[in-house]
């Protein structure tokens, strides 16, 4: 039966190339229909992906989808934000604080290793063997659809629309057009699949199976599972009323730990008829198909035998889209970012090609900010984006897939205030608290302290003692300060007393309490970390647990500082004022070292190692300026050089591994004013880590990882626009490649929403939201304006020059 064919939009000449599909190249010299209408914010691509790392994403928070594209043999794989599968049951903790004098001891005696050894042997007699790593983040399973009877496709394309959150895949066979639509629907929390054939019918089989059957590789990993006992037992049903369901029940079970879940998914065609046959649902002469499909976790045995969807009333896809796109489509438009100057492409492959180091396309980067945006919103629901944010395709992700609080979770929520997009913030303060008795355990029953201990990593519990001797991670100490931070930023940003006396303050309290419980007092009257480690590497000829990490020390002196402004605000009672002020006072100074950088552990004889990732000791700079650069000028210069050294390292590795790495050199950078280097910082950020899907990497071209989403915006946003409690900061970092442009929806800590628009390396029109009633001053180079500001008030300000 031949029915209406759609009308194709675009007619463009194409290639088209495969490399999984095994889909002949189209002639570049033919003339062909282009089959999806590119999107005003999303793209268009005619290449099919040649990994799962290059599927289009679709997500709700909650639940994720990663999506091929594949028109013959699809394999559609489902993900849910809290799938940690239970490998790793909970341990005791090594108890390191009655040991804490033989371990100083050691570590100033330059014997870091004895001590990163010793903290191992204390481990292995709890019953700890080896590197514990966080429950892994792991895929849910896929969906497969067939065509029954595949033909040679003649064209094809693929894309993301990023303001509905829809992916669509569209192809034409000598039989007609086919369509796939699929998004994730953030109201009904729910996924979402519509499959057309306007010229033909459609005869595909589908079913709900372990992932994949067709990669070697991933069936040793699903068979290695199964012989670990790792998964008990999994059961797939397909019902020919249309209903099809994945049961995984984990084999390791513990109080509290997640048992099993459920996938289910609801095939509903228009027409033709639906037959179960050998696992498979077999649907043929169907004019369409509409499945919707959702994952139900379980904490409980019996684990469930179906889901909500059994009461859901089926609604149009349309509108089901439609509603869906209203709330994530308002979360997308908070913010845009228009940079002037760029070449345009309507193909997403030209643009990415359009643009290489030392040659950033500004268009390729509002592009990118748009994507990376997308991927935020798209991973953040209960919880804030892992480092795959939601997806995943394999059953061992790279780090377990987990939160890596050291730097990967920081970077991944770094937009979050700035860039109007607050959820990301609350949900990642929504997950520290649900891990605050586990912090406040770890503190005990590491260290026999007061407050709480924040770990390096976490997933599924906050009580993973992940360490071994090359990295001693139960010696990282920023963790608590870091989230206070976040904390106190919230309340900046957002002005909520009540978040700030009923959250905020009770955990920065809580923080400080255990760091006066580890520092030492010197005879001098000076504290110091002894043993610190700063993340994931140590000194020139030295082990990693030395003294006095800069990270260590300037997240206390922030935390303090921040404590004694609330403090002198009121809002504190019973705070032990003169002692914290002593506390600063008696923090080390931040050092340079002999060739002017600034130096990683404030100590004498431990010298930086730049050939790394990380750059730890830029925490200082990470957000609103430490004062102590502001009062020593030659800071500032030893950050460049820092910046400038550890770039060095990258420079002949395509930007090297570990992109957020580069997030924290950009904020840095962005944050003293040295435009080159933040430039610079997003130029590799732009032209190395981009997949032809517009989702993100970990390294050049290698590992999905969100940790960019985040990062990107938030480094382009500050060299734009900064704030401060009372200060907006126009242009601070504006390279000359970037000299005209707009801005929108930039959220700040002076009570503000602001516009900019710029030309000529100029600020032209600034339009401001207030959401407080005070005063701030307008700082553009060396120039200032005082502004008034009431609650609700819209405030147009044009300089004149």
């Amino acid at each position: 039966m031949k029915k209406k064919r759609l009308n194709n939009l675009y007619i463009l000449t194409l290639v088209i190339g495969f490399n999984m599909f095994g889909i002949s190249a189209c002639s570049n010299e033919t003339d062909k229909k282009l089959l999806i209408e590119i999107p005003e914010h999303g793209f268009v691509s005619l290449l099919g992906p040649k990994r799962w790392e290059e599927s289009l994403v679709s997500g709700n928070g909650t639940l994720g989808a990663l999506v091929p594209g594949d028109p013959s043999k699809e394999r559609i794989i489902f993900s849910h934000e809290k799938l940690f599968m239970p490998e790793y049951p909970p341990t005791e903790a090594p108890n390191l604080a009655s040991h804490m004098d033989k371990i100083r001891e050691w570590v100033i005696a330059g014997k870091g290793d004895k001590a990163a050894e010793f903290a191992v042997e204390l481990g292995n007699e709890v019953g700890i063997e080896g590197l514990i790593w966080t429950d892994p983040l792991i895929p849910a399973c896929q969906l497969e659809i067939e065509t029954l009877n595949p033909e040679k496709v003649i064209n094809y394309a693929r894309g993301v629309d990023f303001e509905s959150g829809e992916t669509i895949t569209a192809w034409e066979t000598e039989s007609g057009f086919f369509e796939r639509r699929l998004f994730t629907s953030r109201p009904d929390q729910l996924i979402a699949l519509h499959i057309a054939a306007p010229d033909s019918d459609l005869n595909i089989r589908v079913r709900l199976a372990t992932l994949p059957q067709t990669d070697e590789e991933m069936d040793h990993e699903a068979e290695a599972f199964m012989e670990d006992k790792l998964i008990e037992d999994v059961r797939t049903k397909v019902d020919e009323t249309g209903w099809l369901s994945y049961t995984t029940e984990f084999k390791k079970k513990w109080d509290g730990s997640l048992k099993g879940y459920l996938v289910e998914c609801r095939v509903i065609p228009t027409g033709g008829t639906m037959k179960a046959s050998d696992g498979w649902l077999l649907i043929t002469d169907a004019d369409e198909l509409f499945v919707l499909s959702r994952i139900l976790l379980s904490y409980d045995m019996p684990l469930p035998a179906k889901t909500a969807l059994h009461e859901y009333e089926i609604p149009d896809y349309k509108k089901l889209l439609a509603e869906h796109r209203a709330v994530h489509g308002e979360m997308f438009h908070r913010f845009s970012l228009d940079i002037g100057g760029g070449e345009s492409f309507p193909l997403a492959e030209d643009l990415q090609a359009s643009s290489s180091f030392g040659n950033l396309n500004p268009s390729y980067l509002n592009q990118l900010c748009k994507a990376a945006r997308y991927l935020l919103i798209s991973s953040t629901g209960e919880i804030p984006p892992t480092l795959q944010g939601i997806w995943g395709g394999t059953w061992r992700p790279a780090w377990s897939g987990d939160f890596t609080l050291n730097g990967n979770v920081p970077s991944a929520i770094a937009s979050g205030l700035n860039t109007n997009f607050r959820e990301v913030t609350e949900a990642y303060i929504n997950y520290m608290f649900s891990m605050y008795s586990d912090f406040r355990d770890n503190a005990r029953d590491l260290y026999d302290a007061p407050g709480i201990f924040v770990p390096s990593r976490t997933s599924s519990d906050g009580k993973t003692y992940h360490y071994a001797k090359p990295y001693p991670h139960l010696f990282w100490y920023a963790g608590g300060a870091w989230t206070s931070q976040f904390l106190f930023d919230y309340w900046q940003y957002t002005g909520d007393d009540s978040f700030l006396r009923e959250k905020a303050i009770p955990f920065m309290l809580d923080a400080a309490a255990f760091y006066k419980h580890i520092l030492v007092e010197g005879e001098d009257g000076g504290y110091n970390f002894i043993p610190s480690y700063s993340p994931e590497i140590g000194p020139l000829g030295h082990h990693p647990v030395v003294i006095n990490a800069t990270m260590d020390v300037a997240a206390l002196k922030q935390l303090i500082r921040n404590l004694l402004y609330l403090n002198y605000a009121g809002y504190l009672t019973e705070f032990d004022e003169q002692g914290w002020t002593s506390v600063l006072k008696g923090l080390p100074e931040y050092g340079i070292d002999e060739e002017g950088d600034l130096k990683e552990w404030i100590w004498p004889g431990l010298k930086n190692d730049n050939s790394h990732r990380h750059a730890s000791h830029l925490y200082p700079l990470f957000y609103e300026v430490d004062p102590e650069f502001k009062e020593r000028p030659e800071l500032i210069e030893a950050a460049k050089t820092a910046i400038e050294k550890r770039l060095e390292y990258r420079r002949g590795k395509q930007g090297a591994e570990m992109a957020f790495g580069l997030v924290q050199k950009g904020l840095a950078a962005a944050h003293i004013g040295d435009t080159e280097h933040a430039f610079e910082c997003v130029d590799w950020l732009c032209n190395s880590y981009w997949s032809p899907a517009q989702t993100s990497y970990h390294d050049p071209g290698e590992i999905f990882n969100v940790d960019i989403a985040g990062g990107l915006p938030a480094v382009v946003t500050e060299m734009i626009l900064q704030s401060s409690v009372d200060k907006l900061i126009l242009l601070p970092a504006l390279p000359e490649q970037w000299s005209q442009g707009s801005i929108k929806g930039v959220g700040t800590r002076c009570g503000v929403t602001a516009d900019m628009k710029w030309d000529k390396g100029v600020p032209q029109k600034l339009h401001l939201k207030a959401h407080r009633t005070g005063k701030l001053t307008v700082l553009y180079k060396d120039q200032s304006w005082e502004i008034e500001t009431t609650a609700g008030q819209d405030i147009h300000w044009e300089p004149e020059w």
